[in-house]
């Protein structure tokens, strides 16, 4: 919104200005020469042109920040596609896989516990992002929610796990916010098949 006060909002208080002008048609030196007719009229234009710039700026300022919102939901998505995440995701995939397979022989040999708190963390970045204001809600939840819907019913139990276990109090994990992203991006009602497998 302009700083100059042309903006809609002052346009009523400009066209009620204008009006007032009326109450002195017939008054002064310049009665009876068409000045004040000739003054409501330019008046009116220049009221109704600032309400309209100023409409016209604000609906650009608002315009210009919804793009920069997409484009930063974009720098997100494509980090979430780096290969030093990629590899990190995949490892994580392969324990959601194996528990919705209630088949342990898919778990990759190398997963860490790691590989969770990185991927779970990107997620955290990606819900404080929209928090903030910085990224288009949207647009993330248009990508993210089907993988944070298929994996959060899986590694909502790595996280109990993980905040349980012995080192839990010197990491991340401890602080009630950790996983918080994935959670929230998920469905409500996403769910993961029971699993009686070999675990």
């Amino acid at each position: 919104m302009s700083e100059d006060g042309s903006d809609g909002g002052n346009f009523f208080a400009r066209l009620m200005s204008v009006f007032a002008i009326n109450r002195y048609v017939g008054e002064g030196a310049m009665s009876g020469m068409g000045f004040n007719r000739a003054a409501t009229w330019v008046a009116m234009i220049s009221a109704i042109t600032g309400g309209v710039i100023g409409l016209s700026t604000y609906r650009m300022d608002v315009n210009k920040q919804i793009d920069e919102r997409v484009e930063k939901s974009f720098e997100m998505i494509q980090a979430y596609n780096v290969s030093d995440l990629t590899d990190a995701r995949s490892r994580v995939m392969s324990y959601v896989y194996a528990r919705r397979e209630c088949d342990a022989r898919y778990i990759n040999r190398d997963l860490t516990d790691d590989d969770y708190v990185r991927v779970l963390e990107f997620y955290d970045l990606v819900h404080l992002c929209v928090e903030a204001g910085l990224c288009d809600a949207p647009t993330v939840k248009r990508f993210f929610e089907p993988h944070a819907s298929f994996q959060w019913p899986v590694l909502t139990r790595v996280v109990d796990r993980m905040r349980e276990g012995e080192s839990a109090a010197l990491s991340v994990r401890s602080d009630e916010a950790f996983a918080i992203g994935m959670r929230s991006l998920a469905a409500e009602d996403a769910v993961a098949p029971p699993c009686d497998g070999n675990f």
